[in-house]
């Protein structure tokens, strides 16, 4: 069971023998970088061109990666990662032999039992359980109590006599004795300081005392302190928990050499607030946070095995990502316990950002991608200065691999250097502003870091022999590894890349032209001088760039190079999504490329996918409206997954679902599917809202509620008996909204506000497009209907399985998806 509020995590797990809680904190890093795993002045993209056209790969690996592992239990080269947290751990009287207990998502609480017997509430030596991490502040309640044998209370002294049955006064303690050894290894050989224990009394609460222990981060880099306190109230044993770092303080709390100090004076102040308030008071903040949350919008389809794992995945994106706190990485703030994070639990940016932060828009949950933008905008002077060092030119050049503070992790040297990272990144500042029409976040944020990834590309970009502009020389992530043979000319995803940004570009500029701004973090203003010129050298780009490369069997991945194995990354499909460059709405020619690509792909198989994979090619199926494909992908995602959800990569059962058999736990691929169940409901691309037109065909009833479409429209629509039976549009912004008519009858167009006529739609239109006002509502009814009568709430439809909750190891036993 896993709980978080974006900055800190716990993970609850065990028989109760003793009671074990992961927790994590998503800014707690190691930033440092051994010299061999650090860039000089002869580290240069003009050297590692000269390199690959040698041939000389030994040598671009030996400059240009840097190996993170370690083999076997050897400590790891010191290099920036995510930091393993103590492990606290709750032991009770008795040694528990079972425990059952529940996650509740609707509102971030745990509850069950532990059992010293066989599994049941009346066995004798029974504790209830019950639990929380604040959605608001650092603080983790658990809460127990013997029940059916209360005999009274629990002194506030813990050290008097109990009144009560002992078994439920815990002894609790944290510590890294559950680091395995290359873990240990590693941090005494960065030179990690043991852990400073701590104790203090709690202010205000008679003799209640606080524990905890500190860890300091070598190098002046800060630390970390988890403390911890335990007193009764209204007959349950409370432990109340928290954990700091330098990023929970104020700027003027961070005096040099008081760091510790201040954390336990923080401590102090999170652990008064919650040791004495009674449940129903302590909790009201954070339920009131999941209970907007969860307001925002909301779906319901047949299979409600589907709907439940889109429901918890929204849940951990929650959990995973708020403002304020640092943006959700590769495992969020579930980092897996006693070892050092795979990959490092850093931010890639090929491909898991993004399918990450995909959810928020179409969910309407856009105040989550907030700290992905805040933390990129920070880091724009480093990757400014990063891409005049490394590429010789003006322009933002992020790598792949970072680190919270921008720090570049050395993976495969290729995928390192591909222009694409920076860009396809500012395609998440592009998706936010088309889903809000939000002019000044448009000026500030986006026009800037789409312009500085552009600028990099224009450094790259090269008249070929028949005069078109081309990348000569690229990669496209991960194909081939890091191989000679990744490299080529004119990678099918940078071609979409570059056209989708000039595109983009031009657009912005045209939005922008007369309307000064502050450039944002870039430090470019946006004044019509400057859009000018660079409309002019934009289009002369767009109209000479080269076309992608392409066969009779689809997309290329390189020029000259089909898709000639199969592969976890789909980037040589980027025209097809996510940038809908080419569309199956497009002329013959267009359809042909995107019929044939994915054709091509089944062809050539699945054994080298991963998780997550699966829930984007479902996105892609939805948007090429291939409804049958779209939900056979996403019910095949169900395969990677263990009985509580995490998505573990790999075929760690041996279940002939793909070669590879590790399991690391990473997030974005849940979350990818978070975004691709509703897109079988509602899309939005190209700015027309298309309804039901990717709905599987065994589902004759739908609903959903508030979901996001591009033009900044909140949409709710019903689906009944296999037909569209209501559709409400409010408008944000008030610009025209356009429909693809998939109705098949004539629909009639009211403002809610009169319910006055605003259009009919005739039968055979294949788009309509009427006018809105900013904050007006507009429904769309079957022209024999009568709008008095009809009702417009949400609704949940029936469901095709018996069961409310699948997942977790009793209800994976019911689960027909899972293997």
């Amino acid at each position: 069971m896993f709980l978080g509020n974006g900055d800190m995590g716990a993970m609850f797990w065990g028989r109760g023998a003793p009671f074990k809680v992961t927790l994590d904190k998503m800014d707690f890093w190691e930033e440092r970088c051994a010299p061999e795993g650090q860039f000089g002045e002869s580290h240069t993209w003009e050297d590692m061109k000269r390199l690959v056209k040698s041939g000389d790969f030994l040598g671009l690996r030996e400059k240009y990666e840097f190996y993170m592992g370690g083999s076997g239990d050897d400590a790891m080269p010191l290099q920036p990662t995510r930091l393993p947290v103590p492990r606290l751990e709750i032991a009770f009287r008795e040694s528990f032999s079972g425990i059952d207990a529940e996650l509740d998502i609707e509102h971030g609480i745990i509850s069950g039992y532990l059992y010293t017997g066989n599994p049941g509430p009346r066995e004798p030596d029974t504790v209830e359980f019950r639990g929380f991490l604040d959605a608001t502040k650092n603080l983790l309640i658990l809460e127990f109590r013997a029940i059916n044998f209360l005999k009274g209370f629990i002194p506030s002294s813990l050290n008097s006599s109990p009144v009560i049955d002992p078994l439920c006064i815990p002894v609790v303690s944290a510590s890294y004795a559950h680091l395995d050894n290359r873990a240990l290894r590693t941090l005494k050989a960065w030179d990690y300081p043991s852990l400073i224990p701590i104790q203090g009394p709690i202010p205000g609460v008679h003799d209640a005392i606080y524990q905890g222990v500190y860890q300091e981060v070598p190098g002046n880099q800060g630390g970390l302190l988890v403390a911890w306190m335990v007193i009764e109230v209204d007959g349950w044993v409370r432990i109340g928990c928290t954990v700091l770092s330098a990023g929970n303080l104020p700027r003027e709390n961070l005096e040099a050499g008081r760091l510790l100090e201040s954390l336990e004076h923080e401590a102090r102040k999170i652990l008064t607030r919650g040791s004495t308030d009674s449940w129903t008071s302590i909790i009201k903040h954070h339920e009131a946070f999941w209970n907007e949350y969860w307001s925002k919008a909301r779906i319901s389809i047949p299979d409600n095995i589907l709907e439940n794992l889109y429901y918890v995945e929204l849940y951990k994106l929650a959990c995973n990502s708020r403002q304020g706190s640092p943006p959700c990485s590769l495992q969020g703030i579930w980092t897996i316990d006693g070892q050092m994070p795979p990959w490092n639990g850093d931010y890639h940016l090929d491909m898991n950002i993004q399918e990450t932060y995909w959810p928020v828009f179409v969910n309407n949950r856009l105040s989550l991608v907030e700290p992905l933008f805040s933390m990129m905008d920070d880091l724009v002077p480093i990757f400014r200065k990063r891409c005049k060092e490394f590429y010789g030119c003006d322009g933002i050049w992020t790598s792949c691999s970072i680190s919270l503070r921008g720090a570049n992790l050395h993976g495969y040297y290729n995928t390192e250097a591909w222009p694409g990272n920076g860009a396809w990144t500012a395609h998440m500042y592009w998706l936010y502003y088309l889903y809000t029409r939000d002019e000044k976040f448009l000026a500030e944020s986006a026009f800037p870091f789409m312009k500085g990834v552009m600028q990099l590309y224009e450094h790259v970009l090269e008249r070929n022999k028949h005069g078109e502009w081309h990348v000569p020389l690229s990669s496209s992530p991960e194909y081939h590894e890091h191989h000679l043979q990744a490299w080529g000319s004119n990678p099918t995803c940078d071609i979409a890349l570059i056209r989708w940004l000039l595109e983009a570009l031009l657009e912005s500029a045209s939005i922008l032209a007369g309307k000064s701004g502050d450039g944002g973090a870039s430090g470019n203003s946006v004044d019509d001088g400057e859009i000018g010129s660079n409309t002019t050298r934009w289009k002369e780009y767009l109209e000479d760039l080269v076309y992608f490369p392409a066969d009779m069997e689809g997309f290329q991945v390189l020029e000259g190079v089909p898709y000639g194995y199969s592969h976890r990354h789909m980037t040589h499909l980027f025209p097809i999504h996510p940038f809908h460059l080419i569309t199956i709405e497009g002329d013959r020619d267009d359809q042909y490329l995107v019929t044939s690509s994915l054709k091509h792909l089944r062809k050539i198989g699945n054994w080298e996918w991963v998780g997550w994979t699966l829930p984007w090619l479902s996105m892609m199926a939805s948007w090429i409206n291939n409804r049958w494909l779209a939900a056979k992908y996403a019910r095949d995602y169900l395969l990677y997954i263990n009985e509580n959800t995490m998505h573990v990569n790999g075929d760690p059962r041996g279940i002939g679902i793909c070669t590879h058999v590790y399991e690391p736990m990473t997030l974005e691929a849940g979350f990818t599917f978070a975004a691709a169940i509703p897109e079988l409901l509602l899309k939005s691309w190209g700015g027309i809202i298309r309804l039901f037109e990717s709905c599987p065909a065994s589902w004759h009833d739908a609903c959903f509620e508030n979901l996001r479409a591009e033009g900044a429209f909140l949409v709710s629509a019903a689906l009944s008996n296999g037909h569209v039976a209501w559709v409400k549009v409010q408008s944000e912004k008030g610009i025209p909204c356009t429909i693809k008519n998939t109705f098949g009858e004539p629909m009639v167009v009211r403002n809610s506000s009169s319910f006055g006529k605003v259009c009919i739609i005739e039968g055979n239109e294949e788009l309509f497009t009427f006018e809105t006002v900013p904050g007006e509502t507009y429904t769309i009814l079957p022209a024999r209907e009568d709008p008095g009568t009809i009702n417009f709430d949400f609704h949940h439809v029936p469901p095709l399985f018996n069961g409310r909750a699948w997942f977790g190891k009793q209800a994976c036993n019911r689960n027909p998806y899972l293997p």
